[in-house]
């Protein structure tokens, strides 16, 4: 699945191709670690349950339709992959976010104004990678689905609520289980020395008895003698208990909860290990680094940006042992976003917010230079609006687009997007190889998921890449098709293509191909046009009264689909290249005016010059069909051999496309221009659209199938694909507008003339 993202495709296959034994296969993967955080619409899950992986050792398996969060947005997939142990990378950015991941695996990365995506391999140390914060996707699932093994019924709640969120915060972040079964005693202890989170304990109203038990070094002891309430933390919400403090990990179960409710356990965390320092910034101290990555990826959520770190304890009074310590910081820019979205209830640490020194939001490293450099093309002549640190702020930056008058530019559009995505970047400082068990998912619409904040992307499955190529060229390969419709009823197939939609459904179930990006022309217009296919041999049915079949021929390199009828009007579309092996193609195309249908094609190498005299031979042949010719390049050689043998019908093109009326010019030929290709691949569309053509080359088909729009809008098409037919079929498409098909009647002038005059 990873060959689209090659570079050197086909050289890297042939080797592997090479070193593969006899019986041998290839697998290609792309995977992340279990551990890695994504943002469902259900609320963040693990990579490592959200899907059964036991059951699926290796390799893909179905399982439960999710939507998953990427570049594009929440995107569905129910399919996944197990890659078993692989060679990686584990990046670590300046703010503390990590990530591992297979060596192929991709992140984006800004690179000046562009976003690109690059293999974990080919990262370096400095690279900006991409982070996406601020989804706000949280579950719902607060209702509480246990009873106590052993019916002890002291505590037994139905749902979570703010003030148990609370409490669990409050044990997590400064408490433990204690059980000791030879004196039956199970209790939570939680140790605090804050008179409001001391009210809470004594005053909770959620049914459990705390009592204060004395002091040590300046905290206060609470402890919860309640078997059910020991059983409940630990068997339902994963609470575990004789472990290390710094294996503590905020349990999973609390990713499912509502937003409300996400947000009181945030607040009991905070408010036992949390800080409001004295210049302002609001801290989080933990010697759990699982405690700290996580709640790193839950403040994303809320978009607020983090910086992490650690350093060890020296012994003292107070630390018997050496420890390493974990520090959380809020980013000075969104400070203000934790006070407002989550916060503290101690009123101590809420009102130090008046402390807090506010500073520059967001910005975009670097892109001060960019926009210096690129000032002409955008249209831009006010330079007081650059940082001297080369750092613009999201704020500044909306003023400044405001300010282009060239909002058509490719750079324009790059900058745009740039800030509707308000992404925030952060330096990869360290990257370290790993080997672990990696796992990933199959997003067919964008291929890009979020994991632990960074933009990564997945692999297309679609049409754009080497296999595709190889499938539909000629090459040594035997080519099997194998359908998975045996596997299903009727119904069930019918079932499946509603829930996944009919595009999804051909290339899952049908051995179809999709394309990697959004395409130029409607896909459903072209899978209608597959069942037009015709190849050498095949009977082409009549499609006219009075027309008979017709076997489609080969005959001097043209693949005749229906000979010229007597009464046929027909458009040649000629795209002409320099005929050059190994370069482009020049294709000509007929069709017939009256029907809209491909009646014969020419796709080959020859010579400019040659081009002219076989089009002068079978445009003759077929009626003297209009021949419109590109002009540009090589064209002009191709016309001016036409002129010479007289040919009778060449096309003349317009003068002024945007003015009423049809002003026909003494140039000859179609000339594609920045004005006119739009027009012609829109025209094209449209009669597609409308089904007023019909299209016999499977060639032609393909093409279109792979020309898709770039992140700049520009139309393109893969690596090792051409368009030649693509703009031959469209340049016979706009000599039907010069062609009239109607009976041609001489008017009775008599009717018109009048009455009162003799001529």
């Amino acid at each position: 699945t990873e060959l689209a993202m090659w570079e050197d495709a086909e050289e890297k296959m042939a080797g592997l191709m090479e070193a593969v034994p006899e019986n041998g296969r290839l697998v290609i993967e792309s995977c992340v670690s279990g551990d890695t955080i994504v943002f469902t619409d259900k609320g963040p899950r693990y990579v490592k349950t959200i899907h059964n992986w036991n059951k699926y050792k290796k390799g893909f398996s179905e399982g439960k339709l999710i939507k998953i969060d990427g570049h594009y947005g929440l995107q569905k997939t129910s399919t996944y992959y197990n890659s078993g142990i692989q060679n990686g990378f584990k990046v670590i950015t300046k703010n503390g976010y990590e990530l591992k991941m297979s060596s192929i695996h991709k992140l984006f990365v800004l690179k000046g104004d562009k976003l690109e995506f690059v293999k974990a391999e080919n990262l370096k140390i400095g690279d900006l990678l991409v982070i996406k914060y601020g989804q706000e996707l949280w579950g719902n699932n607060d209702k509480i689905n246990w009873q106590s093994k052993k019916n002890n019924k002291q505590f037994n709640p139905v749902r979570i609520t703010k003030n148990l969120a609370y409490l669990i915060g409050l044990i997590l972040g400064s408490g433990f289980i204690y059980e000791n079964d030879k004196l039956k005693i199970h209790s939570v202890v939680v140790n605090n020395k804050n008179k409001k989170i001391s009210n809470f304990l004594l005053n909770n109203k959620l049914g459990l008895k705390f009592l204060k038990k004395g002091e040590k070094e300046n905290n206060v002891y609470y402890k919860c003698i309640n078997k059910s309430f020991v059983e409940f933390l630990q068997d339902y919400i994963g609470l575990k208990n004789k472990i290390k403090i710094t294996q503590k990990e905020i349990p999973e179960i609390i990713f499912k909860w509502s937003r409300r409710n996400i947000i009181a356990f945030l607040q009991g965390l905070f408010d036992v290990s949390g800080n409001v320092e004295t210049e302002g910034q609001i801290s989080f101290i933990s010697v759990s680094e699982k405690i700290i990555n996580v709640l790193q990826s839950l403040l994303l959520n809320f978009g607020i940006i983090t910086k992490t770190y650690s350093h060890v304890v020296k012994l003292s009074k107070r630390a018997k042992t050496f420890s390493k310590m974990y520090k959380l910081e809020i980013d000075k820019s969104f400070q203000q976003v934790f006070l407002d979205k989550i916060g503290f209830r101690m009123k101590r640490k809420q009102q130090d917010k008046r402390e807090i020194i506010k500073s520059l939001e967001g910005y975009i490293p670097g892109l001060n230079k960019v926009i210096k450099r690129n000032a002409k093309k955008l249209g831009l002549y006010n330079s007081n609006l650059y940082d001297k640190n080369n750092n613009i702020t999201y704020r500044t930056l909306k003023i400044i687009l405001k300010k282009c008058r060239n909002k058509k530019s490719n750079e324009y559009k790059r900058i745009k997007e740039l800030y509707d995505k308000k992404y925030f970047y952060d330096k990869i400082e360290r990257i370290i190889p790993i080997k672990e068990n990696v796992y990933d998912f199959t997003v067919n619409n964008g291929h890009t998921v979020v994991y632990n904040g960074f933009v990564g992307h997945q692999t297309p499955k679609g049409m754009n890449n080497l296999f595709y190529r190889m499938w539909k060229i000629d090459n040594e390969f035997v080519k099997k098709k194998y359908y998975w419709n045996w596997e299903y009823t009727e119904e069930q197939m019918k079932k499946k293509k509603e829930e996944i939609g009919e595009l999804l459904f051909a290339q899952e179930y049908g051995c179809d191909f999709l394309s990697s990006g959004r395409n130029v022309f409607d896909t459903i217009s072209l899978r209608r046009q597959e069942k037009n296919i015709l190849k050498v041999g095949d009977t082409n049915k009549s499609i006219i009264e009075n027309q008979e079949d017709f076997v489609v021929k080969q005959e001097e390199d043209w693949t005749i689909y229906r000979d010229p009828e007597k009464d046929g009007i027909y458009s040649i579309g000629v795209d002409v290249s320099e005929g050059v092996e190994g370069g482009d193609f020049s294709v000509a195309v007929i069709f017939d005016r009256r029907t809209g249908e491909e009646v014969a094609m020419y796709r080959g190498y020859i010579p400019p010059d040659r081009l002219g005299d076989l089009l002068n031979r079978w445009g003759r042949k077929y009626n003297n069909a209009l021949l419109v010719v590109e002009v540009n390049n090589h064209g002009l050689t191709t016309i001016t051999v036409l002129k010479q043998r007289m040919y009778p019908n060449l096309y003349f093109r317009s003068g002024k496309i945007e003015t009423l009326g049809v002003e026909t010019t003494d140039k000859i030929g179609w000339k594609t221009t920045m004005v006119t290709r739009p027009l012609l691949i829109d025209e094209l569309s449209q009669a597609l659209r409308r089904n007023e053509i019909i299209i016999h080359s499977e060639k032609t088909l393909d093409e279109m199938l792979s020309l898709v729009y770039n992140n700049n809008g520009d139309m393109t098409v893969p690596n090792g694909m051409h368009d030649d037919t693509i703009f031959a079929t469209a340049i016979a498409l706009q000599g039907f507008k010069k062609i009239f098909v109607g009976k041609l009647e001489q008017i009775n002038e008599e009717e018109y003339l009048p009455k009162n005059f003799s001529y």
